[in-house]
């Protein structure tokens, strides 16, 4: 769980947890997923006064705050290893083992998969058809999370936008680019509320190199003040763009590993918007 939204939320993890927790209803089921390790008992607590069960998602091995009967468990068979890998997942439910699924996404959609899998056999009382999901999943998109623009070479978005989706990125491409030596460049975009250093401290070691842009939204960070930060955190002033379309003319084919675009959901969005103009098919 990020310190994000903090104006609306609360300033620490534990009052946002409060917060989100209210939206356990009476006549509802939990269903505590494994990303806000050390907050349990907040939803717990929630869960013992609205009356209602509770069922958790983990992975495999991590201890759990309900019995293992009303624990999905899930076990990464296999990471990605480019751009456009698969994860392999073992998912055990709440009423049956699914097996190993496939996912056209980075490892970290295991665990909100997982969750998906155990909100659905809450919903409906029962297993899910195995096949059907396998289906499901294997043709499954994550529009603007590390979504694959393009192949060759590889255009990726994301709209990671607070060090901890960060952290979650920085994974991805270090799955996806195995080698130290060929890492891809990055295209960095930030509201002006969010925490851009600690994004580009995040990132940083895993970019070729680095240029900043800005968004049409009126909430954008200066570009100039993002060039500052992204200079004080590598040592290097970067490249500074306009817009992010004048970026993506050229950058996008400037790295034969390839480029990521990222920092905010406007960012990715825009960049899409960007790659279904000029190749048709996004």
């Amino acid at each position: 769980m990020a310190l994000d939204h903090t104006e609306q939320l609360g300033q620490t993890r534990e009052a946002i947890a409060e917060d989100k927790s209210t939206i356990i209803k009476p006549g509802s089921v939990a269903v505590i997923g494994p990303g806000a390790p050390g907050l349990d008992e907040i939803f717990l607590r929630r869960a013992r006064g609205a009356q209602v069960g509770v069922v958790a998602v983990r992975a495999q091995g991590q201890p759990s705050p309900v019995v293992q009967q009303r624990t999905v468990c899930y076990q990464l068979a296999s990471r990605p290893n480019a751009p456009d890998g698969c994860t392999l997942v073992r998912v055990r439910g709440i009423f049956t083992e699914y097996g190993e699924v496939v996912l056209l996404s980075p490892a970290y959609q295991a665990a909100n998969v997982a969750t998906a899998i155990a909100a659905v056999e809450i919903y409906l009382g029962c297993a899910l058809d195995a096949n059907a999901l396998r289906t499901t999943l294997e043709a499954m998109v994550f529009p603007g999370r590390f979504e694959l623009l393009r192949g060759h070479p590889p255009l990726v978005i994301d709209g990671a936008h607070n060090p901890q989706a960060a952290v979650a990125l920085a994974e991805a491409i270090e799955d996806a680019w195995p080698g130290e030596h060929t890492r891809p460049a990055l295209l960095l975009g930030i509201l002006a509320d969010k925490d851009a250093r600690g994004i580009v401290e995040v990132l940083a070691p895993l970019a070729s190199s680095i240029a900043v842009t800005r968004t049409t939204s009126p909430r954008a960070m200066d570009v100039e003040e993002l060039a500052t930060i992204v200079e004080q955190v590598t040592g290097r002033r970067p490249p500074v763009f306009a817009d992010v379309d004048s970026a993506l003319d050229e950058l996008s084919t400037a790295s034969e590993a390839g480029l990521v675009v990222t920092g905010s959901i406007t960012t990715a969005g825009e960049a899409r918007r960007w790659a279904r103009e000029r190749f048709g098919t996004v």
